[in-house]
């Protein structure tokens, strides 16, 4: 699995290398606008894209069945959904390293009542059944995305796309998008309010005994942790006085 989820992530970063630095702006604009009408659809349903999804493409990684394969779900998926949100910005919104539940735990920007709508729509997209059903929500994401101007690494998510349709892959990259978007927002959050002390919340101490958890039961946690990191019991919080207090100033 590992040697074809590299593929997968190779295939998207050429493709991304490629329209970054071609000369000529136009081109890549064509390019992503053919791209975005393949949005929603199954890999190869529209002719015009056969070229921009397939030229170079591993031919082990492609169907012979007529139906298509994991890997074409995953490249199609990625490059569609950059299409879209490269849309109408000028900054790129491909950055390394800004993994999904990084980038959509940035969209609650620290407030709780932003936290809500997005957690709802999080939540639905990481228990998708299939991948027409993942790709809905997470077009939704990505438009919220776009609309904020935060950027998001297509390279893993390519791979993320990959391994979430393998049958051993899918709690563990679910407990990934768990465990990197409630780190963001409590981390945000902590950072917005510049607390002295330091605030446990029920939904963080979830997240930090799944996070542990995750490095006992590897590759994946029982249901009813992932259940907490994506249902975490909101609101209730203890104040913790802060076990390292400030060095006096010199």
């Amino acid at each position: 699995m590992n040697d074809r989820k590299k593929q997968v992530m190779s295939f998207v970063r050429k493709r991304l290398m490629y329209w970054k630095t071609e000369p000529n702006p136009h081109l890549v604009r064509a390019d992503l606008a053919n791209l975005r009408r393949g949005i929603g659809k199954k890999p190869g349903e529209l002719p015009q894209l056969w070229e921009l999804l397939f030229r170079d493409f591993p031919e082990e990684l492609m169907s012979q069945n007529g139906n298509p394969t994991w890997e074409e779900w995953a490249v199609c998926g990625a490059l569609t959904l950059y299409a879209m949100h490269q849309q109408g910005n000028d900054q790129k919104m491909h950055m390394d390293g800004q993994r999904l539940g990084i980038a959509i735990g940035s969209l609650a920007d620290g407030d709780e009542d932003h936290l809500k709508p997005v957690q709802r729509r999080f939540n639905a997209f990481a228990t998708a059944k299939g991948m027409p059903e993942c790709l809905h929500h997470l077009r939704g994401l990505i438009q919220l995305l776009r609309r904020d101007g935060i950027p998001l690494d297509y390279v893993e998510l390519a791979g993320d796309l990959y391994v979430f349709q393998t049958p051993a892959g899918a709690a563990r990259i679910r407990l990934q998008w768990g465990q990197d978007f409630y780190r963001t927002v409590y981390r945000r959050q902590d950072a917005k309010n510049g607390m002295d002390n330091v605030i446990i919340s029920t939904a963080t101490l979830h997240l930090f005994i799944t996070f542990l958890f995750s490095f006992v039961n590897a590759p994946s946690a029982p249901s009813f942790i992932l259940q907490m990191i994506l249902h975490p019991v909101p609101a209730a919080s203890r104040r913790i006085q802060n076990p390292f207090p400030a060095l006096p100033s010199t």
